[in-house]
């Protein structure tokens, strides 16, 4: 799947996601926010508990994805994948950087 942006390149959304539940999430402070992803198998008990994966170095998003030449979304793949194989992922846009 891609989708363009800023009608530069085509961005990779990332894998198929089906039979994996997927949840935009929100860490506000008191002069901005943080909004990432929870990416969990559909079927999990009820845990809280989760994998947290940090982009990269520079405007690396959520996803792993890089202005600066990075596309393809390696985060996003390693979250499915993981999901797969049940554990639950976090990802979070840095400051500035995506969403």
């Amino acid at each position: 799947v891609e989708a363009y942006e800023d009608g530069l390149a085509p961005r990779t959304l990332g894998p198929p996601r089906e039979g994996l539940q997927e949840e935009r999430i929100a860490v506000r402070a008191s002069s901005a926010s943080l909004v990432g992803t929870w990416l969990r198998p559909a079927l999990a008990p009820g845990s809280d508990e989760a994998v947290l994966l940090v982009a990269g170095s520079g405007p690396t998003d959520r996803n792993g994805d890089n202005p600066l030449g990075v596309s393809g979304a390696p985060l996003a793949w390693l979250a499915v994948q993981l999901a797969r194989e049940g554990l639950s992922t976090v990802r979070m846009d840095k400051r500035g950087v995506g969403e």
